[in-house]
């Protein structure tokens, strides 16, 4: 069972700051992805922290040997941040979209899926 603490601490990583608390909602969200093994659709404004969600519990999840976690986000500027913003949490991320032929697609897929299968 991961505790609001442990989280927290990711948290603070992915911020760079030792004080960062969690806005209403998050750590909710985060137990009950990685406590609860829910599926969730977070749904809130820009800025809020949706996808400091989704890999802080990406990361929770994977400690414990758990598979990938797909975030679907329409905007590809979108996508380019968050694949940077995952990789400085050490989130192994990568993005499909339609610049990928099927072929580069799966190929990546699958090397990420060793990758992380290896390093867990």
């Amino acid at each position: 069972m991961v505790n609001r603490k442990q989280a927290r601490s990711l948290l603070r990583e992915a911020l760079r700051n030792r004080k960062a608390k969690f806005r209403a909602g998050q750590w909710d969200a985060i137990d009950r992805l990685v406590n609860g093994r829910e599926r969730l659709l977070v749904v809130e404004r820009t800025g809020w922290g949706k996808s400091l969600v989704y890999f802080i519990a990406t990361r929770l999840l994977r400690a414990r040997g758990y598979g990938p976690t797909l975030i679907v986000c329409p905007l590809l500027a979108l996508m380019r941040d968050q694949i940077l913003e995952a990789r400085r949490m050490d989130v192994n991320a990568i993005t499909f979209n339609s610049a990928n032929d099927s072929e580069t697609g799966e190929r990546t897929c699958r090397r990420s899926w060793k990758t992380r299968s290896m390093q867990s």
